[in-house]
């Protein structure tokens, strides 16, 4: 299995209880587990990312912190969302820069790529979410 699927499974055991959980918590029950290495933390902060757009369940609570809720009812942007939407792209940007592009694996080529994809779906609700706040 993938080790975002591992993360993954991780994350969800993680904030199984409804409570707030910060990303060191994660990565603690990552390492443990054997999934990752102590250095490895962002490979959490992306498959949190990934997750967070793809299950409005999972909801930011400041930096690095997160928890999962069990009814929905709003799934618009507040600026809470704008701003840990900028926290995410910042991250993003740092990861990129650290990456040795020469001799990167297709693995990591492919996560930058769907992280682009995720990014560009991002700038246009951040671009949603200014037009909203101009009216």
């Amino acid at each position: 299995m993938a080790i975002s699927e591992e993360i993954k499974k991780r994350i969800y055991s993680v904030l199984s209880d409804g409570k707030v959980h910060y990303t060191e918590e994660i990565r603690k029950k990552c390492v443990d587990d054997g999934i990752l290495k102590e250095d490895e933390v962002g490979k959490i902060r992306g498959v949190v990312y990934y997750l967070k757009k793809r299950d409005s369940r999972i909801k930011s609570e400041g930096r690095g912190k997160y928890r999962l809720v069990d009814d929905v009812q709003d799934n618009t942007m507040t600026n809470d969302d704008l701003q840990n939407a900028i926290e995410t792209i910042e991250n993003c940007m740092d990861e990129w820069r650290s990456i040795n592009w020469l001799r990167c694996s297709e693995d990591q080529l492919n996560k930058i790529r769907d992280d682009f994809k995720d990014l560009k779906f991002l700038a246009k609700e951040i671009n949603n979410f200014e037009k909203r706040e101009k009216w």
